[in-house]
């Protein structure tokens, strides 16, 4: 079964609840036995996909959801639990280069409700601020599989950030990280983390306030440790390109991503989470 279609008022105590609570990544049991129906189904899944309509012809509401098989669909969490983590690291200076190119970050975050990517420049001052984000996820599970695919998926939250002509890149870091980030130098490890692992490009197809995917390349599901920790870094390409905000093509000079962070997560299952495929 790949897509599950509910209609609610048909027991609405029941199933209004479950269509407006669960949210991405969900795990369920669907189970089927009845006198209709003798045969036994009794099947796990993660709801991946959610479509709500309602037709004014017959007054009733449509819930489908896209299901995954957990058992060849492995979802990691950065929740703030165990080995799994997302904060970020900045850097505040008065030129560009200084921000840029600094040894140790200004400061961090780790778990908090949303965490920052990007860039941005107050020329009045003047101050340069840069933003690197790190992720980290328990993906021992994966132990012995073998990995067909794997997306990141994150939700943007809308309060601050802008989408003007810039990429956000998955990126590998070249050392392995330890939480709490409290190591000022994972900065500079993150400036050394050029190697993609996939992207999205922040514009009319971004989609402010709801769920983005990054699909991983070959060098990102390589670098998934399958009998350990996963850590991946997050940079905008204007970072990565050593472009000062404002710089051409955008003449704009807030150029970062707030997105939705661990400690959200909660029931609603907001945080960032790797979504690995298995044969």
């Amino acid at each position: 079964c790949e897509t599950l279609l509910i209609y609610p008022d048909i027991l609405p105590a029941t199933l209004y609840p479950a269509v407006y609570g669960n949210e991405l990544s969900t795990r369920i049991t669907l189970q089927l036995n009845s006198t209709y129906n003798p045969a036994i189904i009794d099947q796990k899944y993660h709801i991946e996909g959610i479509e709500h309509d309602w037709d004014a012809s017959d007054t009733l509401w449509k819930t489908k959801w896209q299901l995954w098989d957990v058992n060849r669909y492995h979802i990691f969490r950065a929740d703030g639990t165990a080995n799994n983590h997302a904060g970020y690291f900045i850097k505040v200076a008065t030129t560009y280069a200084l921000a840029h190119d600094a040894v140790a970050s200004g400061g961090h975050t780790d778990d908090l409700s949303l965490f920052r990517v990007g860039q941005s420049a107050t020329t009045a001052i003047p101050e340069y601020t840069i933003w690197r984000g790190l992720l980290m996820f328990d993906t021992s599970a994966l132990a012995g599989k073998t990995i067909i695919s794997a997306d990141l998926l994150f939700k943007d939250d809308t309060t601050y950030g802008w989408t003007v002509n810039f990429a956000l890149y998955l990126v590998i870091p070249a050392a392995s990280f330890t939480f709490p980030f409290v190591n000022a130098y994972y900065y500079d490890v993150l400036l050394g983390a050029t190697t993609s692992a996939g992207y999205i490009q922040a514009g009319p197809s971004y989609i402010r306030g709801g769920w983005n995917v990054i699909n991983l390349n070959a060098a990102g599901i390589a670098n998934i440790n399958q009998t350990g920790i996963t850590g991946f870094g997050l940079r905008t390409s204007k970072d990565i390109n050593n472009q000062t905000p404002g710089s051409q093509p955008s003449m704009v000079y807030s150029e970062y991503l707030d997105i939705i962070g661990a400690d959200a997560i909660g029931a609603s299952r907001q945080g960032p989470k790797l979504v690995v495929k298995v044969a």
